[in-house]
C-alpha cells in the first residue's frame, strides 16, 4: 500500500506538460515514424501532456545490441537528466511492449519493472517464467515401531503407519500433508491417528539430505482405557535424513513425535513416539 502511494504521490509530482526532443532509431533498422507514435501513445498513456514546447524534454534512442535492440529514454529539465530507463528488446515484435514500458518509466521516475503489468512483458520475461522450476510432489509411504503413552501414565508398543504428500517446493523446503497412525493390539489397546499440514526444511540439497518437520494439524484416538475415546487439535515434529534424494525415487528414515489434545485441553492428551522407514516415489 506504501509502495502504491509512494507511486501515485511520484506520479502527481512530475505529471504535466512533455516534449518529444529526440527519437533516434536510425541504427536500429526501425522505422522512426513507427517509434513515435509509440512514444506519443506511452506518454499519453502516463497521463502526461505532449505539447511542442515543455521544460521537461524526452529522448528516446534505439541501439542495436547483436539481434536485440536496446531502448533508451531519459527526462532532461532545464539542462539536467531528470531520470533515464532502459530495457532490452529482444526482436523488433518487442518494442511496443519495451517503448511504452520504457518511456512510462523515465516519465514516472521509477526503474522499468514498475511499469510491468500483465499481458505486457518481453520474451525474455516470459521464457524466464516459464523456466521457473516446477513443484515436484512425492507420495509417502512409512512403516515401523511406535510408543504412545498418555497423560494418566498409560503406555504402549505398536506400530506405526504413516502415509501422505510432499510437495518439494525448493531445494530447501518442502509442503507436507501427512496421517501418521499408531496401532497396538492385546489386552489393552489403542488406534492414535493425527492428520497434520504443515512443512519441512531440508539443510542441504544433496543425494542425502537430513530434514526438520513441523506439523499441524486433527487427530482421534480410541482404546480400551477408560475415556480413552478422545478428538481434537494435534499438533507433531518430526526429523530424519532422506536417501536418494535427487532421484525420483527416495528411500527416508525419520523419528516422529505428535500430540493429540482432548479437545482444548492437555489432562487426557494422547501422544505417541515413531521410528519409520519410508517410501517417496
Amino acid at each position: 500500500m506504501k509502495k502504491f502511494l509512494l507511486f501515485f504521490l511520484t506520479g502527481l509530482a512530475f505529471a504535466g506538460k512533455v516534449e518529444i526532443a529526440s527519437i533516434d532509431a536510425a541504427n536500429s533498422g526501425v522505422d522512426t515514424k513507427t517509434i513515435e507514435m509509440l512514444v506519443r501513445d506511452a506518454i499519453v498513456q502516463q497521463g502526461e501532456t505532449l505539447t511542442a514546447q515543455a521544460d521537461r524534454k524526452l529522448r528516446v534512442s534505439l541501439m542495436p545490441l547483436g539481434s536485440s535492440i536496446i531502448v533508451y529514454a531519459e527526462i532532461e529539465n532545464d539542462g539536467t537528466i531528470e531520470n533515464s530507463s532502459k530495457m532490452k528488446a529482444e526482436n523488433p515484435d518487442e518494442l511496443d511492449v519495451v517503448i511504452e514500458r520504457v518511456v512510462k518509466a523515465a516519465l514516472a521516475n521509477t526503474a522499468s519493472t514498475e511499469t510491468e503489468e500483465v499481458g505486457k512483458i518481453s520474451e525474455k520475461e516470459q521464457t524466464e517464467l516459464e523456466a521457473r522450476k516446477g513443484t515436484f510432489v512425492y507420495r509417502h509411504v512409512g512403516l515401523g515401531p511406535s510408543f504412545w503413552h498418555n497423560m494418566d501414565g498409560e503406555h504402549l508398543l505398536g506400530l506405526e503407519l504413516n502415509y501422505g504428500r510432499i510437495w518439494e517446493a525448493s531445494p530447501q523446503g518442502a509442503i507436507t500433508f501427512m496421517d501418521y497412525n499408531s496401532i497396538s493390539f492385546g489386552d489393552d489397546w489403542i488406534w492414535h491417528t493425527t492428520i497434520l499440514i504443515g512443512g519441512r526444511y531440508y539443510f542441504n540439497a544433496s543425494r542425502i539430505s537430513p530434514y526438520l518437520g513441523l506439523g499441524l494439524g486433527i487427530g482421534f484416538a480410541s482404546g480400551s482405557f477408560e475415556d480413552s475415546d478422545i478428538w481434537g487439535f494435534a499438533g507433531g515434529v518430526s526429523t530424519g535424513v532422506v536417501l536418494f534424494r535427487t532421484s525420483e525415487t527416495q528411500l527416508e528414515l525419520g523419528i516422529s513425535y505428535d500430540c493429540l489434545l482432548d479437545g482444548f485441553g492437555i489432562s487426557g492428551a494422547s501422544s505417541k513416539l515413531g521410528i519409520f522407514v519410508g517410501l517417496n516415489y
